[in-house]
């Protein structure tokens, strides 16, 4: 008998179809398993221990749930919410198929049985996120969003919570403060970074492309650099490039009979990500929507069906401001403000914003060594008036008055609300006398120093390193450096010269660059990293090289 059972056991292995569902379903037990013991970090084990060696001998509804989570509720593991899902949403559509008529004559249908079973699995998810959403409301109830004012935590919103989040999440599965493991995440990240911007050339204009793209990712140190830098550089790119290339997917089938709304939906989502790290990532989302409305006035006039192209704006909008709803409610709720985003000089509420010496630095401020030199002075340190380019100054009374009002600063490095009125005068002034100039030209200025200086920020080089003066290792650097950035951008500008047309979808990427470029020439602070989420689209550029224009 038992050989027989042994002997029916092998045979199962022998038949493909049947030894490929049984090692899947023990690898789902051993998935199943394995996270019913992991448990969530940040937690109190002993605290969890003894409470449920309290509840051992009750035989309550926590008791029963744990049986059915297979003992992960007790150790709060990451699979604590068992099948009870699954169940519950397997119980809820049966019960609806029997008493909505639209469900019943679906399921009547041919192939309908396996929709229904697939709206289970949504409705799964939709239990799953609640269910989480209250257990994690009962866990971290006491967690506050904030910073640390006299040992007390205060609720902020001068952040957007994406890259602290990043952090908490990073420090939480491998220890408080461990910057080691930040950087090694940021790493693979950077490494997605490069397959996407590959699969981007792959869309748009072919495999050997992709390929190029892939290596000229890879080996760009620009991106590189800030794998190792505590910054939102690394994840913002790498969600620019997602948000650009699932909006290319969806692109792509905008002319077949179905609608892509994944592709939409997953890049709607990306955009979020992005403005959860900066709200400047909202431009992706300001470009999508301008090249949609340029697809629709086109298809209007041709008189084609533009619904598809409503329907993806729509879409990629609800998808990508949809996740700030519960942020702007929150700031609502415990600051009674209304904020969607972050304030835009990172203040609190009862702080200065330093309008008006932002306003006269953007008068003059065109390149990084300013930024370095005297903006990032203030307030707390001194301004050298030396160091202010020949520009911050077109009179001698003009001079009189900035020399003095930097002398009255530079007596306590405190910017007073006076003080701040008067630097707000002062620029006023400078305004009138060359509107051209703080419109036109200083923008410009600052557009060109932040795509074409070397991109030294991280490096120890000497920000004036075209003296050559105390450094002249670091002088060599900067220029090796800055070579292989104009190296970059001018292979992108030979693509958009030469192999620009007959390209798809390139009135998208390149109107995304010119967008940021636009915005970046408005802030008063031109720093190089600013640009690099231009980059994955710089990179498909250069890919063009790849693309025979016959």
């Amino acid at each position: 008998m038992f050989r027989n059972l042994y002997n029916t056991f092998l045979n199962c292995f022998k038949i493909p179809e049947l030894k490929s569902r049984i090692l899947f379903t023990f690898g789902l037990l051993a998935v199943c398993r394995l996270l019913a013991v992991i448990r969530i970090p940040g937690l109190n084990g002993d605290a969890l221990s003894a409470f449920f060696s309290q509840q051992a001998g009750n035989n309550g509804l926590l008791s029963m749930y744990n049986t059915f989570a297979g003992g992960a509720f007790e150790h709060c593991a990451i699979g604590s919410l068992g099948i009870m899902p699954y169940i519950s949403a397997t119980i809820i559509i049966q019960l609806l198929t029997a008493v909505w008529p639209r469900l019943s004559k679906l399921a009547r249908e041919e192939g309908g049985r396996s929709k229904i079973v697939q709206y289970g699995r949504y409705l799964t998810v939709l239990l799953c996120i609640g269910q989480g959403a209250y257990f994690a409301s009962n866990w971290l109830q006491h967690g506050v969003y904030g910073l640390t004012q006299s040992g007390e935590i205060v609720p902020s919103d001068t952040r957007l919570p994406g890259y602290p989040g990043f952090l908490a999440t990073i420090f939480a599965l491998f220890g408080p403060g461990n910057f080691r493991a930040v950087m090694a995440a940021q790493l693979l990240v950077d490494l997605g970074t490069c397959f996407i911007i590959a699969d981007l050339a792959r869309r748009t204009v072919s495999d050997r492309a992709a390929r190029i793209a892939f290596v000229l990712a890879a080996l760009c140190p620009f991106l590189a650099n800030y794998t190792a830098a505590v910054l939102t550089e690394t994840v913002e790119v790498f969600f620019t490039a997602l948000a650009l290339d699932c909006a290319v997917a969806g692109l792509d089938h905008l002319n077949l009979v179905w609608f892509d709304w994944k592709s939409w939906a997953r890049s709607g989502l990306s955009i979020a990500a992005c403005i959860f790290l900066r709200p400047d990532g909202g431009i992706v989302l300001a470009a999508m929507c301008l090249y949609l409305i340029f697809l629709g006035c086109r298809r209007w006039r041709e008189r084609l069906n533009a619904l598809p192209i409503a329907k993806a704006a729509l879409l990629v909008g609800l998808f990508a401001l949809g996740p700030l709803v519960p942020w702007t409610i929150r700031n609502f709720r415990t600051l009674h403000h209304f904020q969607p985003l972050a304030p835009r000089y990172a203040t609190e509420e009862d702080e200065l914003a330093p309008r008006g010496f932002n306003r006269w630095a953007a008068t003059w401020i065109v390149d990084y060594v300013s930024v370095e030199e005297i903006y990032w002075n203030v307030p707390g340190d001194k301004i050298d008036p030396d160091k202010l380019p020949t520009r911050a100054i077109d009179s001698a009374a003009q001079r009189d008055a900035t020399l003095a009002l930097i002398a009255d600063y530079n007596e306590s490095h405190d910017l007073t609300p006076e003080l701040d009125a008067r630097f707000g005068e002062l620029a006023a002034q400078r305004i009138r006398e060359r509107p051209v100039r703080y419109y036109v030209v200083l923008p410009a200025l600052r557009i060109a120093d932040m795509w074409l200086r070397p991109r030294t920020e991280l490096l120890p080089s000497d920000p004036r390193w075209w003296e050559f003066n105390d450094d002249p290792r670091g002088s060599i650097i900067a220029v090796a450096v800055g070579l292989l950035n104009l190296a970059y951008v001018g292979v992108a500008f030979w693509g958009i010269v030469w192999r620009f047309s007959g390209i798809r979808y390139a009135g998208l990427l390149v109107g995304f660059v010119v967008l940021r470029s636009a915005f970046l020439g408005t802030i008063e602070n031109p720093e190089p990293r600013y640009t690099l989420e231009c980059y994955p689209v710089v990179i498909w550029l250069a890919s063009l090289l790849g693309h025979d224009k016959s």
